[in-house]
C-alpha cells in the first residue's frame, strides 16, 4: 500500500484504530469528518494514491471487497471485521452507532 508519501502495510498507513475500508467509488458517498470525529480512519482503495485513497497496486483489497460483495468493511482495532456490505453508508452507520457515546 502507498498513500503517496510512504509505502507499507495498511496498519502502518491507516493507523491501528477503527478503520472503514471502502472502494474508491464509494468514498465520495461518505462523510469522513463525522467518522474521524469518532476516531475512524476512512481508507479508499484505488490504483493511485490521492487524498484518502491509498494505492493498491496489485488489487488484492479491491478483489477481496468484490469477492465478498462489499463496497465497505468496518474493521476494529484488533483487526476483526465489525461489519461489511454493499452499501458503504449503511456500514458506516453501523460503525457510528456502535461508537457513538451513549446518552
Amino acid at each position: 500500500m502507498s498513500d503517496g508519501r510512504r509505502t507499507g502495510l495498511l496498519d502502518e498507513i491507516a493507523g491501528g484504530d477503527y478503520r472503514l475500508l471502502v472502494t474508491e467509488q464509494a468514498l465520495p458517498l461518505l462523510n469522513p469528518a463525522t467518522l474521524a470525529d469518532l476516531g475512524v480512519a476512512v481508507v479508499g482503495f484505488g490504483r493511485r494514491a490521492t487524498g484518502a485513497v491509498v494505492a493498491d497496486p496489485d488489487g488484492t483489497p479491491r478483489r477481496w471487497l468484490a469477492g465478498i460483495g462489499a463496497t465497505a468493511v468496518a474493521v476494529r482495532p484488533d483487526s476483526y471485521v465489525y461489519a461489511a456490505g454493499p452499501d458503504a453508508n449503511e456500514v458506516a452507520s453501523q460503525l457510528l452507532t456502535a461508537l457513538a457515546p451513549s446518552a
